[in-house]
């Protein structure tokens, strides 16, 4: 199922089994980037993802890329 990003972000404040909250920019390049914690946790940047994306995007940015450096 597809939902938009309105969607995602409206459910971050119903939490269910089996998702978590995933932050759209994340949160350590972020902050090196000088955005506040306010910012970074912003109802903006957050969305409600199933577990398993979540994992799947986490395991994206934590392994070494050389095409995006």
């Amino acid at each position: 199922m597809n939902q938009s990003l309105d969607d995602l972000q409206r459910e971050v404040g119903d939490p269910q089994k089996g998702y978590e909250i995933h932050h759209i920019v994340e949160q350590t390049p972020a902050e090196r980037d000088g955005y506040s914690r306010s910012q970074i946790d912003s109802p903006e940047n957050l969305v409600r993802i199933s577990t398993l994306k979540h994992w799947e995007i986490t395991g994206w940015y934590m392994t070494k890329n050389t095409k995006y450096g």
